[in-house]
């Protein structure tokens, strides 16, 4: 399957996960120049910023190295920048999710506050 369509449906399938667990989708790929959040999604007083994991073939046990270091000081520059540019989410817990997806075993895993 091609990468980016890849992307796209495992992104969406976490979203329909977590319409369903109660979240409110705020945003889907904010993205600037510097780096990208998944998902947004709000539930009661939190704010969480999804990242979004899909493979076929990797272990299970391995999908979430594949975050390193960089990635996560990219998620939380993203996600700064999204707090002061909305600030509606004043005083909301933040959180940071981990959604590891594979089409393959069809297994879906929710990694609350991964960072």
């Amino acid at each position: 399957m091609i990468q980016h369509k890849k992307g796209v449906l495992g992104e969406q399938r976490a979203t329909d996960y977590l319409s369903s667990s109660g979240y409110q989708i705020i945003k889907r790929n904010f993205r600037k120049s510097f780096g990208e959040v998944d998902i947004i999604a709000v539930k009661g007083n939190k704010i969480v910023f999804c990242e979004i994991k899909n493979w076929d073939y990797i272990g299970w046990e391995d999908l979430h190295f594949s975050i390193n270091t960089s990635k996560i000081q990219r998620i939380k520059r993203v996600a700064t920048l999204f707090l002061q540019q909305n600030p509606d989410y004043d005083g909301y817990h933040v959180g940071f999710d981990l959604i590891l997806l594979s089409r393959r075993m069809k297994v879906l895993n929710h990694i609350e506050d991964f960072i």
